[in-house]
This record gives structure tokens, sequence and C-alpha cells, in this order.
């Protein structure tokens, strides 16, 4: 490893190994060939359905398009993996390329999340309180529609704001073009990324809580004589709202914490060795959210079309079946 002292910042070259050139390549070649079709197949059911009645298809189709971005955007990551030892960092060919996969990948990401915060949201509505005309609003397809311009809007501009500040730190760079790079940046950039990572990991913690209150109500009312009657429907619904969970937490929750902790150290530390240790995580758990883009369209289209999405009533103590376009 070479430790490069340069002004007051420190810069650490990390050497990549096998797990760059060799596991993570075709673990990346994995999620391609998945989540390629898998999300294509996925957009084009969405979007044959009604999209005017039904607030849910609208995230459910920006959620597949994010995927599908987030899929056509890997092979960029992979060749950089690859061959990013044979460009220089200043170069235009290193420049455009990581461009391609921090606007790609991280502004998917953000619109991934919003997307799926909105989907839990609305699975509660549609399953706790589907009585409240105001909160049915998340339903509604036109206020779905402006969720998402939003949620594009902001995941682009906070893309944005570090990638310009990037670009410009490697048009000066003297080093070998590796995504994977070990820098210690200033102290506003560290503060700035500590900042979005908390934002975002407070947003996953709201996608847990709705999931949770839909998963309590369902457990509440699982003892009512109608639904026991329902039990296989019942139970295949619960599990379908725990692989929800479930997949979203393991695959993005790693992530977002070591984003946040990985910020704090190097706020207040510059040590290489502990920061190539971080940067060699930080690889695999960037492959761990791309692996979610295979799991989104199995968990949103696959699995609810072979079961009937539910709808509870406690108080009347019945059921009701719906389609899995509703």
């Amino acid at each position: 490893m070479n430790h490069i002292l340069k002004r007051q910042n420190l810069t650490c070259n990390y050497t990549a190994g096998p797990l760059e050139k060799t596991v993570l390549p075709v673990l990346y070649s994995f999620i391609i060939f998945i989540g390629l079709p898998a999300n294509f197949l996925a957009l084009l059911i969405f979007t044959r359905q009604s999209l005017k009645k039904h607030g849910i298809l609208v995230y459910l189709v920006n959620l597949s398009v994010a995927d599908l971005i987030n899929c056509l955007v890997l092979p960029f990551r992979l060749a950089l993996l690859i061959t990013g030892d044979v460009f220089e960092e200043n170069s235009g060919t290193c420049m455009v390329v990581t461009a391609i996969i921090n606007l790609g990948f991280y502004s998917t990401l953000a619109c991934r999340t919003f997307c799926i915060i909105f989907i839990s949201i609305s699975r509660y509505v549609m399953i706790v309180r589907y009585h409240n005309n105001k909160l049915n609003a998340f339903n509604d397809a036109t206020f779905a529609k402006y969720i998402c311009i939003v949620s594009w809007t902001l995941g682009i501009l906070i893309v944005s704001i570090p990638l310009i500040h990037i670009l410009k730190q490697m048009s000066t760079s003297e080093f070998m073009c590796y995504s994977v790079k070990v820098y210690k940046g200033t102290p506003a950039t560290s503060i700035l990324f500590l900042f979005i990572s908390t934002v975002f990991f407070l947003f996953l913690m709201v996608f847990i809580v709705f999931y949770v209150f839909i998963i309590m109500y369902l457990i509440k009312v699982s003892k009512s004589s109608t639904v026991q009657q329902n039990q296989g429907l019942q139970v295949r619904t619960q599990f379908i709202i725990f692989s929800a969970i479930a997949t979203f937490i393991a695959c993005h929750l790693p992530y977002y914490s070591y984003q946040i902790t990985s910020s704090i150290y190097r706020i207040v530390h510059n040590d290489c060795q502990r920061l190539e240790q971080l940067q060699r995580a930080k690889v695999v758990l960037l492959w761990l959210v791309s692996f979610n883009s295979c799991l989104d369209p199995i968990l949103y289209y696959i699995i609810p079309k072979r079961s009937s999405r539910v709808k509870f009533n406690a108080d009347q103590q019945s059921i009701t079946e719906k389609s899995p376009e509703t």
C-alpha cells in the first residue's frame, strides 16, 4: 500500500486484489443477467395496468425503472473494477465512467428508497387504515406521480453536489482510475456524506415502522373467525411483508450504517490502514445494495402474483381479496 501525504489531506492508494478483480465481477454479472430481464418484465407488466387508478402501480413502475437503470450502470462498475489500473484518474475515460457510475447508482438508490417507503405507506393504508379518506391520498395515482417526480429530482440533486466535487478532485489527480481508491476528503465533504447518510438511515426506519404496524395489525386480526378460514392467505400475506422488510434491511442497512460510521471516522482520523479496511467493506456493501435490484421484481410482482393482496377489517371481522394489480 502506498501512503501519500499531499498538502493537509491524506490520500491512500487502495490495492485491488482477487475480491475486486474476480469475485465482485462475477457477482455483479449475476445481478446484470438476472436483474435486467426481471425488471424489464416487471416494468412491462406494470405499465400495462391502469396507472390512472392505482397509486401503488406508479410507485412500482418508478421502482422498476430505477432498478433497471441501476442494472444498466453495473457493467461500467464491473469494467472499472477489472481495468481500473489501466487509466489515470484524471483521464477523460475515467472521469466519464465514474460520473456514470455515481449518477446512475446513487440517484436510483435515492429514488428506490423513496419508492419503497411510499409502497410501505400505501400498503399500511390499504390494510390498516383503508377507511381513512385522507390517508387514501397515498394510493391516489396523481399524488403518486408528483411524489415520484420529487423523488427523482431530489435523488439527482443529492448526487450532483458531491459528484461535482469528486470530478474536480479527479481532474488534478495523479493516481490510477480505481473507484475503490481511498481518500481522506475535506471535513466539509465528510460532513455532507454524514448528513445525507443519516437522512436516508432515518428514511429506512420509516419503512420499517410502517411494515411493523402492518404485521402487528395482521397478528391482531388473525384470531377472527373469517381470517382463520383463510389462514393460508393470511400467512402468505405476512410472508410477503416479512420478506420485503428483511431483504430491504439486509441490503440497505449495512451500507447506510457504513456511510455514517466511515464519514465520522474520516472527520476525526487519518489512518490509512483503517481507511483501506473500511473501503474493502464498502465495495462489498455496494454489491449488496445493487443485489436488491434483483430482489425487487420478485418481492413486488412475482410473489404477490401468486397470492392475493389482502385488506383486513377487524371491526367487521371480514377479509377481502384484492388482485395483485390493485
